[in-house]
């Protein structure tokens, strides 16, 4: 593919992914629309909570590291992989087309220039499907397992429908996609995920393990920014739902941080609860802002240090 074809297929993208923000936006303000936000009471915003909910997101990030260092590769170490994490995924926040993956191996290239770029991004794509195994397993626990409410059954039942249908899909979207074997990408990959450390069980649970413990502090982080401005007494379903329901809208195309999928994800979720829809859209905003706190500074400064030491100098950041 040439690059001025490659440009235009990147605008292409983009301006689809900002389309499809824009319609939840309007989705978003059309179920606000009707919102008497002036009989919102809210007591003041309690502080230490919001400290823990930034402190629980960043923790969330140093255990995605530790299982790069655990379960992937030990020379990788943890607090370089931490650099890298929250540097890629800070500008996932900002930048458009998901640029912060490609940072994120950069990062890592840089402190690490005797490891493969292949490597790198397979240990990447690994975390993301690791990514999806946690949640659905946290979205079969709540939507199988949790009691709900007679007037939001029905929309549970639609949800367990769907994670029943992606149960079906995954497997079958897998299967297939090791049977093409004459295109060389998808032969590498799956040559190279019979190789140490992707053959070995061990391993696997250890990653298992690390990324449940980010995703618990990802949870808690959640939770933390609801109760820092009170609730309806649910925020701990609540926040489960949250995190559910955000993080699979992630997986749509959008403009950059998730603007606008993120919002009608949350308010979605948080009214399943007995939030109104008042409390849902101000906790909207609030836990996107929190989220943006805990990375865009620590990402802007690692950015910073990554580009005043060039090449393998950076071995010592």
């Amino acid at each position: 593919m040439k690059f001025g074809e490659l440009k235009n297929s990147s605008l292409i993208k983009g301006l689809i992914s900002f389309l499809i923000s824009g319609g939840f936006v309007i989705l978003l303000l059309n179920r606000l629309q009707s919102v008497d936000f002036s009989t919102l009471t809210l007591t003041s915003v309690k502080l230490p909570y919001i400290f823990l909910s930034i402190l629980f997101y960043v923790s969330g990030q140093g255990f995605r590291a530790m299982a790069w260092h655990h379960g992937f590769d030990r020379d990788l170490k943890t607090h370089s992989v931490f650099k890298a994490i929250t540097l890629g995924n800070g500008a996932n926040m900002v930048l458009p087309f998901r640029m912060g993956e490609a940072l994120r191996i950069g990062a890592i290239r840089t402190l690490y220039p005797n490891k493969k770029i292949s490597n790198i991004a397979l240990y990447l794509l690994s975390e993301r499907l690791m990514d999806v195994v946690v949640l659905a397993l946290i979205a079969v626990t709540t939507a199988f397992f949790l009691p709900f409410s007679p007037e939001i059954e029905s929309k549970v039942k639609t949800i367990q429908i769907l994670i029943l249908l992606g149960g079906v899909i995954g497997p079958l979207f897998f299967y297939g996609l090791s049977k093409l074997t004459s295109i060389k990408p998808i032969q590498r990959f799956f040559a190279l995920i019979h190789t140490p450390p992707f053959n070995s069980l061990k391993n696997w649970g250890i990653i298992l393990f690390y990324m449940l413990l980010s995703w618990t502090m990802v949870y808690g982080s959640i939770w933390m920014g609801i109760i820092s401005i009170g609730g309806s007494g649910q925020e701990l379903l609540g926040a489960l739902l949250v995190l559910i329901f955000t993080n699979l809208g992630m997986l749509i195309p959008s403009a950059p941080g998730g603007i606008g999928i993120f919002q009608y994800a949350t308010v979605t979720a948080l009214t399943m609860t007995h939030f109104t829809t008042a409390e849902s859209a101000i906790l909207a905003v609030l836990l996107h802002i929190l989220q943006y706190m805990a990375l865009i500074p620590l990402a802007i400064y690692y950015f910073l240090r990554l580009g005043l030491k060039g090449g393998s100098s950076c071995n010592n950041i």
